[in-house]
């Protein structure tokens, strides 16, 4: 690929340093630091990619890719339609409801627009760098490389230690990824592009390494133990038979054997349903958990109420939806009161669980339409491709068939950091391949690679400077506030709080949650000693302030308000002082505001107004949440404690009796709180 001979030394060396650049980026998703971040699966994987895509542009600015031949993948429709994906998102997040959430997103997940624009980018960069197939194909055995140490990690995970990096016994593995659906995720593309590698290999060594690497990702799909990959990777075998049978429709044997397989392929799958129960079955990771879905119960109804929260949302906001990242605002203002019939962990979404929902809700149609293009375009490319490169038949296929595994999956889960770089790599290969039909590939240097000029370098320079204020800087804060965590944790002292707060960081929002999170984790327990119990009232009012803070840059969501009125009313029991219990009340009443069907803002408001000597106003507003609500056993519960309290006897039995009418059994324990 290098040809000192040709290009110079000069010219070698900057290519060289440009192609490490590039296949470090497939190293990201490898890079964890579970002793310095908080969010270590996140965090450190997103500012890396952040920081070297730039660097990646810096590099670009002094070389030549900017000549009209390296341009032209900028008019294939695939380049079209990602632009017009960012167009959309762009205009959603201006008009959306919080365009802060929008831009940066939160530590969790790190993938605000801001971070998005970076995975643009990367396409931009490949495609007008790497326009040679040696090249590619050199591309595609580093990412399979790099991708094959992460499937390793979950192997060592699930067979020799289940705690390792973090996994915490657990028997769905996510190695370095966090998530064991980023994990079975990644396992699936890996397996596609083993196979779009493979069909490309002359060498049989190299062909060996393709296909090792490819069932690595394969098992890796299955130890992620992800429903939807499994699904995924179902409709992507089922595309890769058909394409088969369609390339061998003239022959007979052939379609006897296709029949054949279809009659197999269908046994298997009603066997499925009918001994889902199977030891067999049941001992495959993955398939376990397919077999065992209920729409009807369990996650799988909460995920289907959670689509129709999402439906819901979007009929308010059609167009532009209500922005990158804000689904959690659609939730809370449409949420229903069956969630917590499962559970209090299934009564927070911030995310549909379906990226095609959750595109309808955030982006609205616009903004579906252009994520969806992206689908309809790619296959449309791949169409062409195969019409005039037929020798190329199954390179395309096997792409094309991942994109098919990879939308089923989405329609299951949402994207990821690591997810995002081999979505718009793949992009970015389709894309130089249809540029380059009938033009001839371009070697990634030429004679005039290299070039400097005074407006050059001053961009470059910008350039740098913003990688250490986005990326240096947030990666600072990030590491002192976990100093901070553990200092008041610990000691119950805000010094290090205080400095971490000084450091710029677009993720200060999350910075002052974090620390609230801790100091109401480290006052749970109300101090018998007086000195302790003043130290505690400087930490609570210290946190309302910073959570203020938070509360200004983002006043609707639910989350902050139920953080501050929590700090207000330990405080109240901290200090003896009442008057933060009508604080509090106030807080939750806003709240209410942005989520008015959520049970749990009434339990917590009718034990304040009970504190306040205002029971009636308890009981009337109870009353009302198990009318609205009535097969809930929680708002039951709640209904019957609070008649307990109060010394109502006849109305507990009265409660209990008339729960009864809708299959709820409450008994003793449930109105002791056992």
């Amino acid at each position: 690929m290098f040809d000192r001979n040709s290009s110079g030394n000069v010219i070698f060396f900057w290519n060289k340093i440009f192609y490490f650049g590039t296949v470090l980026l497939f190293f990201c998703p490898l890079f964890v630091l579970p002793n310095s971040f908080i969010f270590p699966f996140v965090v450190p994987k997103v500012l890396l990619f952040r920081s070297v895509t730039l660097f990646l542009v810096v590099m670009c600015l002094f070389s030549r890719v900017a000549e009209k031949k390296r341009l032209d993948f900028l008019l294939t429709p695939v380049s079209k339609m990602v632009g017009l994906f960012f167009l959309s998102t762009t205009f959603s997040m201006v008009l959306g409801l919080d365009w802060y959430k929008s831009l940066w997103d939160n530590h969790e997940r790190m993938l605000g627009f801001f971070t998005l624009m970076h995975y643009g980018l990367f396409f931009l960069i490949l495609c007008a760098v790497y326009q040679n197939r040696r090249d590619w194909i050199l591309l595609f055995r580093w990412f399979l490389g790099a991708g094959s140490i992460v499937m390793l990690v979950g192997v060592w995970q699930y067979f020799f230690d289940r705690n390792f990096l973090l996994n915490m016994g657990n028997v769905r593995v996510s190695a370095t990824l966090g998530n064991a659906i980023y994990y079975s995720g990644y396992g699936l593309f890996l397996f596609f592009a083993g196979a779009l590698l493979f069909v490309q290999e002359n060498l049989r060594s190299w062909k060996v390494y393709a296909a090792v690497n490819g069932l690595l990702g394969l098992l890796g799909v299955f130890l992620g133990g992800t429903r939807g990959s499994v699904v995924g990777l179902g409709f992507g075998l089922l595309s890769i038979f058909l394409l088969f049978l369609w390339k061998n429709r003239e022959s007979k044997k052939v379609r006897h054997v296709s029949i054949l397989a279809l009659i197999v392929f269908g046994i298997i799958g009603i066997g499925g349903v009918f001994f889902h129960e199977s030891s067999f079955l049941q001992s495959i990771p993955g398939v376990s958990r397919l077999t065992s879905v209920s729409l009807t119960s369990g996650t799988g109804h909460t995920r289907l109420m959670a689509w129709g929260v999402a439906i819901d949302g979007w009929k308010e906001r059609p167009v532009f939806g209500w922005g990158p990242n804000n689904f959690v605002y659609a939730f809370n203002k449409h949420y229903r009161p069956e969630f917590l019939r499962y559970g209090y962990g299934e009564t927070w979404f911030d995310n549909a669980h379906s990226m095609i929902f959750n595109t309808l809700t955030t982006l609205g149609l616009v903004g579906l339409f252009a994520y969806l293009g992206l689908y309809g375009v790619i296959f449309w490319t791949i169409s062409v491709l195969m019409r005039k490169n037929p020798e190329r038949f199954w390179v395309y296929a096997f792409g094309g068939v991942f994109f098919v595994a990879h939308f089923f999956h989405n329609a299951f889960a949402f994207e990821n950091p690591t997810s995002y770089i081999y979505f718009f790599f793949l992009l970015s290969f389709f894309c130089v391949e249809y540029s380059c039909v009938g033009k001839g590939h371009t070697p990634m240097m030429g004679k005039r690679f290299f070039s400097m000029s005074v407006s050059r370098g001053l961009v470059a320079g910008i350039v740098l400077v913003f990688v250490y204020v986005t990326n240096v800087l947030p990666a600072r804060a990030n590491i002192h506030t976990l100093v901070a965590l553990r200092e008041v944790g610990m000691s119950a002292t805000t010094v290090a709080a205080k400095e971490v707060l000084q450091i710029p960081s677009p993720h200060i929002d999350d910075v002052r949650m974090d620390i609230a999170r801790v100091v109401l984790q480290r006052v749970s327990h109300v101090p018998e000693n007086g000195g302790a119990g003043k130290l505690y009232e400087e930490l609570l009012r210290f946190s309302i302030v910073e959570v203020d803070k938070t509360i200004g840059m983002h006043p609707m969501d639910v989350r902050f308000l139920l953080t501050k009125y929590q700090l207000l009313n330990t405080l109240s029991v901290v200090s003896g002082d009442m008057t933060y219990i009508s604080q509090a009340g106030g807080v939750l009443e806003k709240t209410i505001q942005y989520s008015p069907k959520r049970q749990q803002l009434y339990f917590i408001l009718a034990e304040l107004y009970v504190r306040a000597g205002e029971e009636q106003k308890a009981v009337t507003m109870l009353e009302t949440v198990v009318k609205t609500g009535p097969t809930i056993k929680d708002s039951w519960v709640a209904l019957a404690r609070l008649y307990d309290v109060l010394g109502r006897g006849e109305d507990v039995d009265l409660a209990i009796a008339r729960a009864k009418e809708y299959n709820i059994f409450l008994n003793k324990k449930d109105l002791q709180g056992g």
